[in-house]
């Protein structure tokens, strides 16, 4: 695991108990989209399991799943 992938995991503990991280804390942090980041998180998770405390990949995969099965807000289509 790199440096900016172990940011990126120090980062998600941090935000752990909040929720998910706003979309333009994740820019400012890593200049990434929810949607980039999360991709990056669960690929972080699945290539370096070992370098991660099971507890801690526990939670991290649970936060991802709850984000996934969210509901998406619908946008308004102009009339």
């Amino acid at each position: 695991m790199n440096s900016f992938d172990s940011a990126i995991v120090e980062f998600a503990c941090r935000w752990l108990p909040y929720g998910t991280p706003p979309p333009e804390e994740l820019l400012t942090q890593f200049g990434m989209t929810s949607t980039r980041y999360e991709q990056q998180l669960s690929r972080i998770l699945d290539d370096c399991p070992s370098h991660i405390p099971l507890d801690t990949r526990r939670k991290l995969w649970l936060r991802l799943a709850e984000r996934q099965a969210a509901p998406t807000r619908a946008t308004a289509s102009p009339v």
